[in-house]
């Protein structure tokens, strides 16, 4: 089928989706918002001196659970794998190795602070 160009008919579909990912990227920033938070309240003493000495990597570093974020990004790349691979690549078939179509490493290094 030969490419149409831009069509109206797409439009609608992709605010829909742009919506989807701004909704996503609401709910990730404000769920950090309140895990901040919430880590404040529990060491107010500690954060308030981070902050007055502008010591942003010093609250990075309180805010970050390195165990977690290492299981994030390994199921990210988990998924990266998944779903960049050719469906129809039967990865049973010693004869077949599936093709991944995505930089797996690429995506990796996005999520990283």
């Amino acid at each position: 089928m030969a490419d149409r160009g831009e069509q109206y008919e797409n439009y609608g579909s992709t605010a829909v989706n742009d919506v989807a990912c701004l909704q996503a990227l609401s709910r990730r920033i404000h769920f950090g918002k309140f895990v901040a938070e919430a880590k404040f309240l529990a060491e107010t003493e500690k954060f308030t001196d981070l902050i007055q000495r502008e010591d942003i990597d010093g609250i990075m570093r309180e805010i970050t659970n390195e165990a977690v974020e290492k299981q994030v990004l390994h199921r990210l790349e988990l998924k990266a794998r998944t779903y960049g691979t050719d469906p129809s690549d039967d990865p049973k078939d010693p004869n077949k190795d599936p093709k991944i179509k995505i930089n797996v490493s690429a995506v990796v290094a996005m999520y990283k602070v």
